[in-house]
């Protein structure tokens, strides 16, 4: 009987070309590193590097388990049972990194794709220096895409030596204790939460990042003129209001009458886990933010995740505004584009407008001229007519384009931003950025 713990058939096959040293030619692309990090966690194979760098190399475990396999008594292999995250990780490979997802019906059901992919990402079952992101698009469908992260992108780990007795706090850490009433943090974990942090920053000093307060209760990380901010607090304490006497009340000194409400931590669940997190980031999470202790794991355990996030942030702020910028350089192109187009075809709209006027002006002159004719036929020798059919030819010369002007007609001084607006397909007149 197959058991939760044996492999499929695809990853023994997986784990036998990593053991040969990942040869060329046996899987394209690069989607199979998503099957190697679920070997990696299994502690089968170590996985590293990213891009033309990654590698991975078969452990003892992996060997060992290759030999189970090719025994007298090899292991059943176990049917594919993914969770849904892992399905849909191994549906993008399956589609080349780019998978389009139906759009959640908000009242109707659904599944919430946008949730499963930053669940994948909080999980970190994201490859490394792998990019996992969810486009939301136009249409009946969204996007999920799986590419390559740029190289100042991929952390970077270097270990955070944490030391086993502090004698003086780094000053940064020790305005963070000068305030402990708005910390989530228990008295019993404050001096763990102390050490961890204090780590942390002289760590972060020595590899020529900037460290300071940024409010009362976090620490900010100053790298390339970006700072992240990391939020310190511990599962179970909480915040809680009273009521307290207001000695700040004119005439009551003793605060007999009047009261205000105080907000104060409740430390009677606290479970001593710590949790580390960055907060205050705009846009999308890509990566994993936030850090806790585990059964398996400890905040000690992660600190060189926890500082690698720094540099990896300020690439990302850098890439973000340069991405900015380009799209908003494209839009402006195209909104300008779009400006030239709507001229033109105004333009056209007014060639046609006059020309219906000249053909109707050219249309009226003709027929007073026949008109004209018509009526010396009929009064050769009638003064008044005579005087009626001078008037009608001058009038008729006046009507007539021809004799003006046959020309292009020039174009007016200044268009009217209104007057461009049927034109632009729903761009705005007034800017590419403009709503109106």
């Amino acid at each position: 009987m197959a058991q939760r713990k044996t492999l499929t058939e695809a990853q023994v096959e997986l784990l036998r070309w990593v053991g040969d040293g990942c040869p060329d030619g046996i899987y394209e692309g690069v989607h199979h590193r998503i099957s190697v990090a679920a070997l990696h966690r299994r502690r089968l194979v170590v996985a590293s590097g990213h891009g033309e760098t990654w590698r991975a190399e078969i452990t003892d475990a992996g060997v060992a388990y290759l030999a189970e396999v090719d025994g007298p008594r090899p292991p059943v292999p176990r049917r594919p049972n993914l969770t849904v995250t892992d399905q849909m990780l191994a549906d993008l490979a399956a589609a080349g990194g780019t998978l389009a997802v139906p759009k959640k019906t908000w009242g109707r059901g659904g599944v919430d794709w946008e949730r499963r992919v930053a669940m994948a990402i909080e999980r970190g079952k994201v490859p490394e220096g792998m990019e996992l992101r969810f486009h939301r698009l136009r249409g009946d469908h969204d996007e999920i895409t799986l590419s390559a992260l740029p190289g100042d992108m991929v952390p970077v780990l270097a270990p955070v030596p944490v030391p086993e007795r502090v004698g003086r706090y780094h000053p940064v850490v020790r305005g963070l204790r000068a305030n402990l009433t708005g910390w989530d943090v228990s008295k019993a974990a404050l001096p763990r939460a102390s050490t961890l942090l204090h780590a942390l920053v002289v760590e972060a000093e020595a590899r020529g990042y900037g460290v300071h307060l940024e409010g009362k209760h976090r620490l900010g990380f100053t790298t390339d003129g970006h700072t992240s901010v990391l939020a310190v607090s511990e599962i179970g304490v909480r915040h809680r209001w009273v009521q307290r006497p207001d000695r700040d009340q004119p005439g009551d000194p003793y605060g007999l009458y009047h009261y205000k409400q105080v907000q104060v931590r409740d430390d009677s669940d606290a479970s001593g886990r710590l949790v580390f997190q960055y907060t205050g980031r705009a846009g999308e999470r890509r990566r994993v933010t936030k850090w806790s202790d585990h059964r398996n794991t400890r905040i000690e355990d992660v600190l060189p995740q926890i500082l690698a996030e720094v540099p990896v942030a300020a690439a990302e702020a850098a890439h973000l505004r340069r991405e900015a910028e380009r799209q908003a350089a494209e839009r402006r192109a195209q909104w300008e584009q779009a400006m030239a187009k709507a001229r033109d075809k105004y333009l056209e709209h007014l060639r046609r407008e006059e020309l219906d006027r000249q053909l109707k002006r050219w249309g009226q002159a003709q027929t007073i001229r026949s008109y004209a004719v018509a009526v010396t036929a009929a009064h050769p020798d009638d003064a008044g007519a005579a005087e009626w059919v001078v008037w009608m030819l001058d009038r008729a010369d006046q009507l007539d384009p021809i004799a003006t002007s046959a020309g292009v007609p020039e174009p007016p001084e200044k268009m009217k931003a209104e007057d461009l607006r049927p034109y632009l397909k729903g761009w705005s007149p007034h800017g590419p950025d403009a709503t109106y």
